[in-house]
């Protein structure tokens, strides 16, 4: 996962606890709905996967610290704190409801730990859209303990897509999976269109026509 997917002002202020020796102290997160859209009274947790996924993999490659290393903005900062982004993994503590969850506005959906310059690179991320698709049994589906069927996750990074826009492919590039078993996640590049494969067999011979047949006079007339 590219770090450099984040505010500038989230790595300029990394730099800046580094020069001032936090790099052990600890910070605490949560990530909540501070409001709920209009006549819903609650929404359910999703994209934990992909949450955890992110962890794992945040890094700096070598070229995106050389990028940093250049800028103006960090001029003055030691060469000590470039060499710590190059071996920059996830170290901290990961809480969170289950996926699937029911949450009120306000209501944390996870909380992170980790170190203070950690915390803040975990920031460094583009939106991400979630939606589930739910197939209940019909006479449960309106009662306290529904039947559930089948139950179908999806995510995509917005990548500067508007809802409307990101729907419509995530749900043409998830057809195939939705309401299947699946012992794993399905991993679906919705940006890249897809594409068609045909294989062409040995060509072979079944004839060879010396000459075309003489053209008929109705034919002529027709034309």
């Amino acid at each position: 996962m590219n770090g450099l997917l984040t505010d500038l002002y989230e790595l300029t202020m990394a730099a800046g606890y580094f020069e001032a020796g936090k790099t052990e102290e600890k910070a605490t997160f949560e990530v909540t709905v501070r409001r709920l859209p209009p006549y819903r009274n609650y929404v359910l947790a999703a994209g934990l996967p992909q949450v955890v996924d992110y962890l794992l993999n945040l890094n700096f490659a070598a070229e995106e610290v050389d990028y940093l290393r250049h800028l103006p903005q960090f001029r003055s900062a030691p060469a000590a704190f470039f060499d710590y982004l190059l071996r920059f993994r996830f170290t901290g503590d990961l809480f969170a409801v289950y996926e699937g969850t029911p949450l009120f506005a306000n209501e944390p959906m996870m909380t992170l730990r980790s170190p203070i310059i950690e915390a803040i690179l975990e920031n460094a991320s583009s939106a991400i859209y979630g939606i589930i698709v739910t197939a209940f049994e019909y006479r449960s589906a309106s009662t306290a303990d529904p039947i559930i069927y089948w139950q179908t996750r999806i995510g995509l990074p917005a990548n500067g897509k508007s809802m409307a826009e990101a729907l419509p492919a995530m749900m043409l590039a998830a057809g195939p999976a939705i309401g299947r078993e699946n012992e794993s996640p399905v991993l679906i590049n919705v940006d890249e269109p897809r594409k068609g494969h045909v294989e062409l067999g040995e060509l072979q011979s079944r004839g060879v026509v010396d000459e075309l047949p003489p053209r008929s006079k109705d034919s002529d007339a027709k034309k």
